[in-house]
């Protein structure tokens, strides 16, 4: 067991994620929202991002009672490109993507096969945007698979 001081965190860098969320309570006010979308930024998963948006939300409350919620998130940029380069967000964004793609091939084609799911599902953001435009001139499972068969040759 160590005893550490959470002065001497602010001396501190390269530190793990919850150091860090430590270390937020102790940063100056003019740091906070730097440190805090730092933190925010090392997230790998959604529910990781969510947890520490959380916490961070939580600890600048605190820090900060003169500021709304609204107020914060601003001072993180959630609205901005920060979250947008996050790859938690690009991750989110294409499921998402590859998700209504498969409900509007389905609608389109039929019903698809696991491996046609499996392999839309593993498309590059790129490719996913590609394959929106191409079925808009899908009449049937043959273009899809034409499509697919093109993609996974290389073409």
């Amino acid at each position: 067991m160590q005893r550490v001081y959470l002065e001497d965190l602010l001396l501190l860098t390269d530190l793990s994620p919850n150091l860090a969320l430590l270390r937020l309570l102790v940063v100056p006010e003019e740091q906070a929202g730097a440190e805090a979308q730092a933190i925010l930024n090392r997230s790998e998963t959604a529910t990781e991002f969510q947890q520490r948006l959380d916490l961070v939300e939580a600890i600048l409350v605190y820090k900060l009672p003169q500021l709304s919620i609204e107020e914060i998130r601003q001072m993180l940029d959630l609205k901005d490109t920060t979250l947008k380069e996050t790859r938690f967000y690009q991750e989110v964004l294409q499921e998402g993507e590859a998700a209504l793609l498969l409900r509007l091939l389905t609608r389109r084609c039929g019903s698809l096969s696991a491996t046609q799911q499996a392999q839309i599902e593993a498309l590059p953001r790129q490719q996913l945007e590609a394959l929106g435009e191409a079925l808009l001139d899908f009449t049937g499972m043959a273009d899809l698979e034409g499509w697919l068969g093109k993609v996974g040759s290389g073409e």
